[in-house]
């Protein structure tokens, strides 16, 4: 568990960026605008759509300049917030210009503009309580239709990956995120008729999704793990796995040698370039990356974690088990029965206690036991008379077989040796 995520369980994380890609990741409960963020976000070419926008509705509402401008500035924070809202599960918060601080009236007038616009965008609280109703009646009925259901962790993932992600499951499964209090109160109440669903409850923690499947869990996962893409490494985050950089040229000027030399990576100057001598491990999985690591690994280019949708636990006809059960094949799982068959076989045995599994080795042990009595008291039955009858015939057998198998070898030495007698001759012709 992450620090971040050991903070959301005492306090509310609120964003305070216009940065929609870092809230994606981090998964605040509610966020906060105001103009110099909006400002520093829509000087950002991937957010032009909604300058485009603002500009429309501004020009379509006056042909004033001056109203012209307020309207869009208006207009471009709420298209922020509207933005935001589709990424989080909480509130927006609107902050209106610091100039209205001691203007009253003026603020009041500005915020009840800006209520006014977000409802003109489909916000409003009726409307965001009939999409939890209707987001409740979907769950319920995936609830009722699939006994396949796997929890996955998406941390670190962009809404960008999201897409490719929904897109390559479509036709396969069921992939529904949602507010982590939206999906526990969903399993509270189909745990009302279906008591085995309150053990996923302690799996809702995080940045988590349901997937419903039923199909293969065994190529679910294969998919998912092929869709993981490349992500750099940044400071902060903790390492999925082992970091290696490996040896060859960097294609660094000599002046960052020091920079090399600080994390500890043997290095070279090899025309007019860094070259690392030796491949180094960085970064040991579960460290946190450090802000240098971070740099340069950016500087290499080097792109260490795969992020996607990770399985983290699957409930299968209300049976819970972990992700490690989807990488047993089917050999694996036989052998391991087979372990365990073996286990409770000698336990019962060493106790005496007769089970389905030992009982044929009890009935085995008995019967030799009651033969080595037999034999040694001349006490016979018809089945003990025809094993020893067997017995005596295949030791009588036994010699004859030995002395034929000699008279087999015998007559082929005695050929190998003509054979080399002839070869003497000859080689004196």
């Amino acid at each position: 568990m992450t620090a971040l995520e050991q903070l959301k369980k005492y306090t509310t994380v609120v964003s305070d960026t216009g940065d929609f890609e870092a809230i994606s990741q981090f998964k605040p409960q509610d966020a906060t605008t105001n103009p110099s963020l909006m400002l520093q976000a829509s000087q950002k070419p991937q957010y032009s759509y909604l300058i485009d926008d603002a500009i429309k509705y501004a020009k379509s509402k006056s042909d004033n300049l001056e109203e012209q401008i307020a309207w869009a500035a208006d207009k471009l924070i709420v298209n922020f917030g509207v933005e935001i809202l589709k990424i989080i599960p909480g509130r927006v918060s609107t902050e209106v210009n610091a100039k209205l601080s001691f203007n009253k009236e003026a603020t009041i007038e500005k915020a009840k503009r800006l209520v006014a616009l977000y409802e003109e965008a489909g916000i409003s609280k009726e409307q965001k309580k009939e999409k939890k109703v209707q987001y409740l009646a979907r769950m319920k009925s995936l609830f009722e239709e699939y006994k396949q259901i796997v929890i996955v962790k998406v941390d670190n993932v962009g809404s960008a990956q999201f897409q490719i992600i929904r897109k390559e499951l479509r036709g396969m499964c069921e992939f529904v995120m949602g507010k982590n209090t939206l999906m526990r109160k969903a399993i509270k109440i189909q745990a009302e008729t279906h008591p085995d669903l309150e053990q996923l409850l302690e799996h809702i923690h995080g940045n988590v999704g349901f997937i419903f499947t039923k199909g293969d869990l065994h190529e679910l996962k294969a998919k998912l793990d092929e869709l993981k893409a490349p992500s750099p490494a940044k400071a902060g985050v903790i390492a999925p796995n082992d970091v290696i950089v490996p040896a060859g040229e960097t294609g660094l000027d000599p002046s960052q040698t020091s920079f090399i030399q600080a994390l500890n990576i043997a290095s070279k100057i090899t025309k007019g370039q860094i070259e690392i001598t030796s491949e180094t491990l960085l970064i040991k999985q579960g460290e946190k990356v450090g802000v240098s690591q971070a740099v340069l690994l950016q500087k290499l280019k080097i792109n260490p974690f795969r992020y996607g949708a990770v399985v983290e636990v699957v409930y299968d006809n209300g049976i819970i088990y972990g992700a490690k059960a989807l990488e047993m094949t089917e050999a694996d799982i036989v052998k391991k029965f087979q372990e365990g068959v073996q286990a409770a076989t000698a336990v019962s045995l060493a106790c005496n206690l007769p089970t389905k599994a030992a009982c044929p080795h009890i009935m085995l042990n008995a019967f030799q036991i009651l033969l080595g009595f037999s034999k040694q008291t001349g006490v016979t039955f018809p089945l003990a008379e025809k094993i020893f009858s067997n017995m005596s015939a295949a030791a009588a057998a036994a010699p004859v077989a030995a002395v034929e198998e000699k008279k087999e070898e015998a007559p082929a030495q005695k050929e190998e040796e003509e054979e080399e007698d002839f070869g003497g001759f000859g080689d004196l012709f």
